[in-house]
This record gives C-alpha cells, sequence and structure tokens, in this order.
C-alpha cells in the first residue's frame, strides 16, 4: 500500500503546472478596398476585401442593400473576394456595400457601408451633325451627304433621309452617302440623318435645305401663297396696302396679278409683292372684292382666295367703346422680377392708348400696339412681398370712348422665406460613442443649402458648405461618462435659419472600474503531500485585467514576492529548501494574488509533510 502511495506522489511531483488558455476577445480589421466609395459599376463586380486578426480570419460574409450576397473563407494573402452581379439589382441608383468579417474565435467586425451606382445599360444618344452639304447650298452631280456622328460607346449606323424617304444606312466612319442629283427634278429637297448606337439609341439631326440645279426641272406644280392684309371683312379707308405671300417650288415666283371687283389693277414682279389701293376711288360704304393670282417662271398660276373689304372713308360717330382684355399674367398666377402685363385692345375707329394700373395707381401709359408694360415687381418692397396685388387697364379710342378690362389679382413672391429642412442621422439619440464618431446632417432647401454649422455642448465644431454634411468627432477630447448634446444650423442661400432638433449621446471611451479579484490556486505541491529536499511552490494566478504581484507563504511567514504587470493568466513560482526542517514536520504553504486594480484573492491553503530521509 505505501509503495502504490509513493508512486502516486512521485507522478504528483513530476506534473507540469496549470495552465488556462487565454480568451481572445479581439474582432478582425477589415476594409472594403475595391469597389470605392461612390463609384459607378457595371456587369460582374469582384468586391475585395482586406482582413486580418490577431489570430486568423475564418470567413467575410458580403452584404448589398443589407442582403447577403455569399461568403468567402479561402481568403489569399488577407484579401477576400465575393463576384456581385450588378444587372440583378435596381439600375442606374445607389446600392450600399458592407461585410461582416469573423475570426475563429466568432469575433465579428462590421464596417460602415460604401455606396456604388449600377450602370449597365447605355442610355446616352450619339452625337451627330452634317457637315456637307451646308444648309441652303445650291448642288448638282453627285453630292456627298457627309455626317459627323460620335457615341460614347460606338455608332452601330446611320440612316440618311431625302425628303422624309430612307435613302440608305452607312456603318462605317467617315458616314458619307452618294446622293446622285441628276436621277431627280432640279428643286428644294430636304436632307436629315438618324445616327443609332449599338444600344439602340437614337438621335434625330435637325434637317437641311438644298436646291439642286441639274438643268432638269420639269415644273408642273403652281405656286401658293395668300392675302395678308387686308384681312377678310375689314372696314378700310384711304390708301390700302395689300400684301400677299407666294413661294414656288423653283424657289421664285414669275408676277403677282393684283384685282379689285374682277379687274386687274396692277401686276408685281418683285418681292414684297404689294399694290397701294386709293379707297376714295371706289364707292362708299360698299363691299369691295380684292382677288390676287399667282404666276410662276415656268407659266403655272394659282388663284388665291379672294376675300371681301368694307369702304368706308366717311366717319361716323362713334359711341362703341374699345375691347380690352389682360393676356398675361393670369388671374391667380404667382409673380416675380420684372413681369411684362401684356394686354389686347380693339376698335372699329382705333385705339389712342391703354393705361396700366396697379393696386388703383396709374403705372403706364402705351399708346401703339403691341399693349404691354414692364412691372418690376421688386419695387413693390417688402411690404409688397408675399401678397396680392390687382393689375388693371383701361383703353381709350381715338374718339374719347373707353373701356376697362376686367383686374387680374396676382401673388408677387420674390424672396425666399421657405427654411430648409434637416435632421441628425448619425448617431442616434442616447447612443453611447467612443474614439472617432461621424456626425452627418441631411439638409434640404427649395433654393440651395449655403452653410450647416454642428455643435458640440453648444459650440460650433464645423461648418459645411456642401453635401455632404459630416464632421469626424473626437469623442476622446470630450468629458468621459457623460452625456454631451449635439445640435446644428442650416442656413439656405437666402438666408433662411433652421435649428435642427438636438440629440443626446454619452462618452465612454474608458474601460470600467474593476472591481473583479482574482483567480488563485496552488497547484504544487498537491494538499497532505510528503516533500523533500527543494520543493517548487507554484501559483497559478489569473485576472481580466492582470495580474500585478504574487505573495509566497509558508505557516503564515512571507518568503518571497513576486510582481508582473503584464499577463492576465500565468503560474508563478517560489523555490522552497526544506532540507534545514524537521522529518515528519507538517507546514501550512498559501498565497496572495493581487492585480492591477489593488483588488486581492488569498488562496486556499494547503498542508504538506517534510520526509527528507
Amino acid at each position: 500500500m505505501l509503495s502504490v502511495i509513493a508512486v502516486f506522489l512521485l507522478s504528483c511531483e513530476s506534473q507540469d503546472p496549470l495552465s488556462l488558455p487565454e480568451a481572445d476577445r479581439t474582432p478582425p480589421a477589415a476594409l472594403i478596398i475595391y469597389p470605392t466609395d461612390d463609384a459607378v459599376v457595371s456587369g460582374i463586380v469582384t468586391i475585395q476585401v482586406h482582413a486580418t486578426d490577431n489570430d486568423k480570419v475564418d470567413s467575410v460574409l458580403f452584404l448589398v442593400d443589407q442582403d447577403t450576397i455569399g461568403s468567402d473563407d479561402k481568403g489569399e494573402n488577407d484579401i477576400f473576394e465575393k463576384k456581385w452581379t450588378t444587372s440583378d439589382f435596381q439600375e442606374d441608383v445607389f446600392h450600399s456595400l458592407s461585410f461582416i468579417a469573423y475570426d475563429r474565435k466568432g469575433n465579428t467586425f462590421r464596417p460602415y457601408p460604401i455606396r456604388v451606382k449600377t450602370d449597365n445599360t447605355d442610355d446616352i444618344p450619339p452625337e451627330a451633325e452634317i457637315i456637307n452639304p451646308f444648309m441652303g447650298a445650291i448642288v448638282s452631280g453627285v453630292v456627298p451627304i457627309i455626317i459627323n456622328a460620335a457615341d460614347n460607346d460606338s455608332i452601330q449606323y446611320v440612316s440618311i433621309y431625302i425628303n422624309n424617304l430612307l435613302q440608305g444606312y452607312v456603318t462605317e466612319p467617315p458616314y458619307t452617302f452618294a446622293w446622285n442629283t441628276n436621277l431627280v427634278q432640279d428643286g428644294n429637297y430636304s436632307i436629315y440623318a438618324i445616327a443609332t448606337d449599338l444600344t439602340g439609341n437614337e438621335t434625330t439631326i435637325t434637317p437641311i435645305l438644298v436646291t439642286t440645279d441639274n438643268g432638269n426641272l420639269n415644273d408642273t406644280t403652281p405656286p401658293s401663297g395668300a392675302i395678308t392684309y387686308p384681312a377678310s371683312g375689314m372696314q378700310v379707308s384711304g390708301e390700302v396696302n395689300i400684301t400677299v405671300s407666294a413661294t414656288d417650288n423653283s424657289g421664285s415666283m414669275g408676277q403677282v396679278d393684283f384685282s379689285i371687283d374682277g379687274n386687274s389693277v396692277y401686276v408685281d414682279m418683285n418681292e414684297p409683292f404689294e399694290y397701294s389701293w386709293d379707297t376714295a376711288a371706289e364707292t362708299e360704304d360698299e363691299a369691295h372684292v380684292i382677288s390676287i393670282t399667282l404666276e410662276d417662271p415656268s407659266g403655272n398660276q394659282a388663284v388665291l382666295n379672294p376675300i371681301t373689304v368694307t369702304v368706308d372713308n366717311q366717319s361716323d360717330t362713334d359711341d362703341t367703346p374699345p375691347v380690352v382684355t389682360i393676356t398675361y399674367p393670369t388671374a391667380g398666377q404667382q409673380v416675380n422680377g420684372t413681369v411684362t402685363v401684356s394686354v389686347t385692345a380693339e376698335d372699329d375707329q382705333g385705339i389712342e392708348r391703354v393705361e396700366f394700373f396697379i393696386d388703383g395707381e396709374s403705372e403706364w401709359v402705351a399708346p401703339f400696339s403691341p399693349y404691354s408694360f414692364n412691372w418690376d415687381t421688386e419695387t413693390e418692397g417688402t411690404e409688397g412681398d408675399d401678397e396680392y396685388h390687382i393689375i388693371g387697364v383701361t383703353a381709350y379710342d381715338i374718339t374719347g370712348n373707353t373701356t376697362s378690362a376686367a383686374p387680374v389679382t396676382v401673388f408677387v413672391d420674390n424672396f425666399d422665406n421657405e427654411p430648409p429642412a434637416g435632421q441628425i442621422i448619425s448617431p442616434y439619440p442616447g447612443q453611447v460613442v467612443s474614439d472617432s464618431v461621424v456626425i452627418e446632417i441631411s439638409a434640404t432647401d427649395n433654393e440651395g443649402i449655403d452653410l450647416v454649422e454642428i455643435s458640440i455642448d453648444g459650440a460650433v465644431v464645423s461648418e459645411l458648405s456642401s453635401s455632404p454634411f459630416r464632421y469626424n468627432w473626437d469623442t476622446t477630447l470630450e468629458t468621459e461618462d457623460q452625456d454631451h448634446g449635439i445640435s446644428a444650423l442650416i442656413i439656405d442661400l437666402s438666408n433662411n435659419i433652421t435649428y435642427v432638433d438636438p440629440i443626446s449621446v454619452f462618452v465612454d471611451n474608458q474601460a470600467p472600474e474593476d472591481t473583479t479579484p482574482p483567480i488563485a490556486v496552488i497547484s504544487n505541491p498537491l494538499s497532505g503531500q510528503e516533500v523533500s529536499g527543494i520543493v517548487g511552490f507554484t501559483v497559478m494566478a489569473q485576472d481580466d485585467m492582470g495580474i500585478a504581484a504574487v505573495e509566497f507563504f509558508i505557516d503564515g511567514s512571507s518568503v518571497a514576492v513576486e510582481n508582473t504587470s503584464v499577463d492576465s493568466t500565468s503560474t508563478y513560482s517560489y523555490n522552497w529548501d526544506t532540507s534545514s526542517l524537521d522529518n515528519n514536520s507538517q507546514h501550512t504553504l498559501s498565497a496572495q494574488v493581487t492585480d492591477t486594480s489593488n483588488n486581492t484573492t488569498l488562496a486556499q491553503p494547503i498542508l504538506v509533510t517534510v520526509e527528507n530521509n
């Protein structure tokens, strides 16, 4: 029985000291290295994340718009990748890219996301112009129609049209089409082209007009035109200038024959086509017919629709007031700056003048048509701004008859008094923050933002004049373990001010007070063991913050102190010489462990027997 106990004691003396594994609480460090923030992407994009860990990165989970698209646990050289098919996501909008990095102990790291914009579809039309022939050119023979066309991708083809008829397609630059004008009659022709890119985007080039002249004109088309003055049904008197507009496919007119009541009175062969008619020689207060015959150089003729006018050279008593209407602005319209108030005024005898009124005060008199008044609404001043004003007009005819138009009420708004809007979108109210924190403000306005001012505890820390309105706040400079107020002020381009609702966050950059005592265990020798010679008095100590000192006691007396501030878990030893002690004497071994926060633990004492024989 004694030999079994001796073997057991010897085996216990030969055991290594007990050590506890160190807990890994350090998360990985990682960032997206491709694509970059605000990049424009298309097709299949390889998202790359550089991730490292104090132990080893286990895997990286990839997120697009908070949705998982896959993971990578095979990263090489600390680079983890995932292919993203951008065409599966909404086109021409920004998407958020993020990830979660895991280490082998389950620690995770998730960064602030970046934004990228998908653009898989080409929606930009080509740019194109006709560089030959030029507008109004007279051409003959074979004419090269040359189109200059370019696109952000490539031009698929250019289609050529003459008089709206497709002539052919050109697929290679320089985009040139040979037009044989010998095959068409002389005359005017419209040329335009449509450039089409590989995606099907089209650009239609503004048409040009050219004239062919090959001596093969066979003109059977009559000319066309209209009597432009006087108007049918009009009363005329004195000298009346009858005017006619006339055109022909040949590009020139032969002659214009003027007739009054069926009798030719004048032939005009040059533009402008007009005839001065003395109505005093005509029968008074009767209707007279004006007719026109057009003839082109090829002898083709056209008779215009005749008009009837009444000759009235003797004045009658005028008791008919004029007719007057405000045509612009309209009732209820919002106006600013300089507004052209336009009026139509008519009278059977003639308008002498039109007088304009603003809020009953005469502002302008227009003696001639067109009757208009440029009203500077800013002269109404700040009191007149954001108010309704009444526009009135009165027309006077040449015999003194007057008519006032129905007044128009408009709203004057020259100054922007609409305040901007905004809010603090990061951090959120009540958030516990530490290290560097991004404060982000959203700000919008109907005109534009001039300045965003960010304050911490009432003190201005940043003034931003352009979006994004962000400020990197170093919380380590603030009072620890206290609430701090974040506020913002937004000023628009018209100096309107909005105070954003403030928020409060809690700054916590320091670890909480350590009140947890260390763990202390005497791992060698074992309680009840017989010892001899030099004994390795061993203590295993562990603490969540760190061990400061281990003091060894034998029979209640301190025999050694080992100081340390490095490890949070370790084994400490004292070599106890038992050779001078009495055999079969019993001794008590104990130890006190102190951590870096001065918390202490007394290890459970043990009793051993010295046996040196």
